[in-house]
Protein backbone atom coordinates (compact mmCIF):
# COMPACT_ATOMS: atom_id res chain seq x y z
CA UNK A 1 0.00 0.00 0.00
CA UNK A 2 1.37 3.42 -0.80
CA UNK A 3 0.06 6.79 0.20
CA UNK A 4 -0.65 8.90 -2.87
CA UNK A 5 -1.13 12.63 -2.25
CA UNK A 6 -3.15 11.78 0.88
CA UNK A 7 -6.21 11.21 -1.32
CA UNK A 8 -5.74 7.69 -2.63
CA UNK A 9 -4.12 4.50 -1.42
CA UNK A 10 -2.60 2.09 -3.89
CA UNK A 11 -3.52 -1.39 -2.78
CA UNK A 12 -1.82 -4.48 -4.12
CA UNK A 13 -3.60 -7.59 -3.03
CA UNK A 14 -3.96 -11.26 -3.88
CA UNK A 15 -7.18 -12.45 -5.50
CA UNK A 16 -5.88 -16.00 -5.36
CA UNK A 17 -2.53 -17.73 -5.15
CA UNK A 18 -1.54 -16.76 -8.70
CA UNK A 19 -3.09 -13.31 -9.29
CA UNK A 20 -1.88 -10.01 -7.86
CA UNK A 21 -4.12 -7.00 -8.47
CA UNK A 22 -3.48 -3.29 -7.97
CA UNK A 23 -6.33 -0.87 -7.32
CA UNK A 24 -6.56 2.69 -6.05
CA UNK A 25 -8.89 3.35 -3.14
CA UNK A 26 -9.95 6.85 -2.18
CA UNK A 27 -8.85 7.49 1.40
CA UNK A 28 -12.20 9.15 2.10
CA UNK A 29 -13.93 5.84 1.25
CA UNK A 30 -12.08 3.84 3.91
CA UNK A 31 -14.07 3.24 7.09
CA UNK A 32 -11.50 1.17 8.96
CA UNK A 33 -8.75 -1.44 8.81
CA UNK A 34 -8.97 -4.69 10.76
CA UNK A 35 -6.25 -7.28 11.36
CA UNK A 36 -6.96 -10.70 9.85
CA UNK A 37 -4.18 -13.12 10.76
CA UNK A 38 -1.22 -12.25 8.49
CA UNK A 39 -3.34 -9.76 6.54
CA UNK A 40 -5.20 -6.48 6.96
CA UNK A 41 -8.81 -6.23 5.86
CA UNK A 42 -9.69 -2.80 4.44
CA UNK A 43 -13.37 -1.93 4.95
CA UNK A 44 -15.07 0.55 2.64
CA UNK A 45 -18.80 1.14 2.14
CA UNK A 46 -18.77 -0.88 -1.08
CA UNK A 47 -16.44 -3.76 -0.36
CA UNK A 48 -13.54 -5.20 1.57
CA UNK A 49 -9.96 -5.72 0.42
CA UNK A 50 -7.53 -8.22 1.89
CA UNK A 51 -4.03 -6.80 2.01
CA UNK A 52 -0.89 -8.78 2.82
CA UNK A 53 0.73 -6.37 5.26
CA UNK A 54 1.07 -5.97 9.01
CA UNK A 55 -0.94 -3.43 10.98
CA UNK A 56 2.31 -1.84 12.21
CA UNK A 57 3.61 -1.31 8.67
CA UNK A 58 0.25 0.03 7.51
CA UNK A 59 -0.05 2.42 10.45
CA UNK A 60 3.32 4.01 9.60
CA UNK A 61 2.07 4.82 6.09
CA UNK A 62 -1.20 6.45 7.12
CA UNK A 63 -1.76 10.12 7.88
CA UNK A 64 -2.28 10.42 11.68
CA UNK A 65 -4.64 13.34 11.04
CA UNK A 66 -6.95 10.96 9.18
CA UNK A 67 -6.53 7.61 10.95
CA UNK A 68 -6.22 6.43 14.56
CA UNK A 69 -5.13 3.02 15.79
CA UNK A 70 -7.74 2.09 18.37
CA UNK A 71 -6.39 -1.35 19.19
CA UNK A 72 -3.65 -3.70 18.06
CA UNK A 73 -6.23 -5.15 15.66
CA UNK A 74 -7.93 -1.99 14.34
CA UNK A 75 -7.27 1.38 12.71
CA UNK A 76 -10.23 3.70 12.17
CA UNK A 77 -10.79 6.69 9.90
CA UNK A 78 -11.29 9.62 12.28
CA UNK A 79 -14.01 11.11 10.08
CA UNK A 80 -16.09 7.95 10.59
CA UNK A 81 -16.11 7.97 14.41
CA UNK A 82 -19.57 8.64 15.79
CA UNK A 83 -19.00 7.95 19.51
CA UNK A 84 -16.87 6.17 22.09
CA UNK A 85 -18.76 3.95 24.51
CA UNK A 86 -17.57 2.43 27.75
CA UNK A 87 -18.99 -1.05 28.14
CA UNK A 88 -18.81 -3.40 31.12
CA UNK A 89 -15.52 -3.85 32.95
CA UNK A 90 -13.99 -0.72 31.41
CA UNK A 91 -13.92 -2.12 27.86
CA UNK A 92 -14.33 0.73 25.42
CA UNK A 93 -15.78 0.60 21.91
CA UNK A 94 -15.45 3.05 19.04
CA UNK A 95 -18.82 3.37 17.31
CA UNK A 96 -18.62 4.27 13.61
CA UNK A 97 -21.08 6.25 11.50
CA UNK A 98 -21.96 2.91 9.85
CA UNK A 99 -23.07 1.48 13.20
CA UNK A 100 -20.15 -0.92 13.39
CA UNK A 101 -18.06 -1.00 16.56
CA UNK A 102 -14.34 -1.56 17.07
CA UNK A 103 -12.37 -2.19 20.25
CA UNK A 104 -10.53 0.69 21.93
CA UNK A 105 -7.68 -0.40 24.16
CA UNK A 106 -6.90 1.44 27.39
CA UNK A 107 -3.39 2.15 26.10
CA UNK A 108 -4.70 3.89 22.98
CA UNK A 109 -7.70 5.67 24.55
CA UNK A 110 -7.53 9.43 23.96
CA UNK A 111 -6.85 11.40 27.14
CA UNK A 112 -10.10 13.03 28.28
CA UNK A 113 -8.46 15.60 30.42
Amino acid sequence: IEQHRFKRLRVRYDIDESTLTTEYIMVADINFFKAADQYVRIHTAERQYLLRQTMDALEKQLNPNQFFRTHRSAIVALANIKAIHQAEFKHHQVILQTGESLPLSQVRKPDAG
